[in-house]
């Protein structure tokens, strides 16, 4: 059995075809996967059941045959970024900081795809973002819940990075305003003085870090933090006066070996939302492909501008009831505001460039929303509430 397809993960599909040809395991070299350029992916190609499918016309056919999915097939039958819930509670202190932080979070796993009897994310699903937080914290608890799954979860550009980066980039732009200071400064007082957070010693005993947490280059830096939360409000010029209808947010989150930080700036004017200018700011170490780096960072921003404004799946009676770009949209041309993006030179070890630029950039549009309308956003997309 000899297939072409552009596949994330193809020694799976390679099992997953040599299992629909009642093949056993040791005979799974007999089927040849020949992997093409993929376009975009964004973790929906990890997945085998396109391949599959092809598989199983061939041999009902007895012939070669060529599988195409259309965007309706695409949309109706994919597998999808879990719906979530967090939560976060802390309490302000004398110095402007908080401790007593309380967080949880709420969806359903990736593991129910295995197992259904799953219920809970994994450890390496709560060190993205959720229980590995970087702050000067004296008293922490990071709580997750179960949950029962009815739509297939499945892997999207970042992961459960895109909710805990949410609820994280937005939690501390709400502490700033209940501390009255600005966020720059809020993240700065959280994060204490500069140092190297492993969360195992807070108690996180399964931290996984990405399979990297002996690695010296890869530890925690809250001076990496610090330095990037400061490039992209400088750069961006967050401090900077506005109109009353107008405002800058700014988000943060390490993910997948490397730092991102992002600012966004937007103008709400009759309950319709404009992004006026983006910015992010990385440091995934040491810098190979610098042209390459900037693409995955501009890219994250127009999906991270999707997520936020106009990203939504729902169903009906166990139907999902998007199909095609009218109804499940992706950010237009006229919708893509001017986009900086600002690489830190660095000689340590890389880290990841594809998801990392994505998380930070949802809770910075909203945040710069509050600015400008006074109305927080806690539940996405934001065309919920305004026009977009």
């Amino acid at each position: 059995c000899e297939i072409w397809a552009g596949n994330q993960n193809p020694q799976w599909a390679q099992g997953q075809a040599a299992g629909e040809l009642g093949l056993p395991p040791e005979k799974t070299s007999n089927v040849t996967l020949n992997v093409t350029l993929m376009g975009g992916a964004f973790g929906r190609k990890s997945k085998g059941d396109f391949v599959v499918e092809a598989v199983e016309l061939a041999k009902a056919t007895k012939r070669p045959v060529k599988v195409v999915w259309s965007r309706e097939d695409d949309v109706k039958h994919g597998f999808y970024h879990s719906i979530a819930a967090n939560y976060h509670k802390a309490q302000i202190n004398k110095d402007k900081s908080v401790d007593y932080w309380i967080g949880r979070n709420a969806y359903p796993p990736i593991g129910w795809l295995f197992n259904d009897k799953t219920k809970t994310p994994s450890d390496s699903q709560l060190s993205l973002g959720f229980a590995d937080l970087p702050f000067n914290i004296d008293n922490l608890s990071c709580e997750n819940h179960e949950v029962e799954s009815y739509v297939r979860p499945g892997w999207l550009r970042s992961v459960a990075c895109i909710n805990n980066g949410f609820a994280l980039g937005s939690f501390v732009d709400e502490l700033a305003e209940k501390a009255k200071v600005p966020t720059r400064q809020m993240w700065l007082n959280l994060l204490g003085k500069d140092n190297f957070i492993d969360p195992r010693e807070d108690g996180f005993d399964k931290w996984s870090n990405y399979g990297m947490v002996n690695e010296k280059d890869h530890r925690i830096s809250t001076q990496r933090i610090k330095n990037l939360i400061n490039l992209v409000s400088d750069k961006a010029n967050v401090d900077e006066k506005l109109p009353s209808n107008e405002g800058w947010g700014i988000s943060f989150l390490r993910s997948f070996g490397s730092y991102v930080a992002a600012a966004s700036k937007v103008r709400v004017d009759n309950d319709k939302v404009t992004v006026l200018e983006m910015h992010t700011a990385v440091d995934c170490g040491i810098v190979v492909t610098p042209d390459r780096v900037k693409a995955q960072m501009e890219g994250a921003m127009v999906m991270g501008l999707t997520i936020a404004l106009m990203g939504e799946i729902t169903t009906e009676n166990g139907e999902i009831m998007q199909s095609n770009f009218h109804d499940y949209p992706v950010a237009r041309m006229q919708q893509i505001p001017p986009m900086f993006v600002h690489i830190v030179e660095s000689n340590l070890a890389p880290g990841g460039i594809g998801e990392p630029g994505l998380p930070p950039v949802p809770p910075s549009i909203t945040n710069a929303i509050f600015q400008a309308s006074g109305k927080r956003i806690r539940d996405l997309p934001v065309n919920k509430v305004f026009n977009v």
